[in-house]
């Protein structure tokens, strides 16, 4: 059962993946044709409502966007609003593909 923590994070995480598709230039269909995953499957990422996916996928629409996940010890800070606590949030969270490798 997914905590509202794991709600706000994917909320979070889909924002960055919305923000970065738009910033590429991507549609919803091209990012899902280049990830290998369904168009739904990115709605549902963006949205927030992807919480039960399989890291397989959501790593495969990361890489193709040029992102990646980081991951810490111990708890990760989640936003609970928009700004600074946002900001840091998305960067805990995600990193260019390039420092990731």
């Amino acid at each position: 059962m997914a905590t509202d923590d794991t709600f706000v994070l994917a909320r979070t995480l889909g924002a960055c993946v919305r923000e970065t598709r738009r910033a590429q230039g991507l549609t919803q269909e091209e990012l899902a044709e280049g990830a290998d995953v369904s168009e739904r499957l990115v709605r549902q990422i963006e949205k927030g409502t992807a919480t039960g996916i399989s890291l397989d996928r959501l790593v495969r629409v990361l890489s193709f966007l040029g992102l990646g996940l980081q991951l810490k010890s111990g708890p990760i800070p989640v936003a609970r609003s928009q700004g600074e606590e946002y900001t840091a949030t998305l960067q805990s969270v995600l990193l260019r593909w390039d420092d990731y490798e």
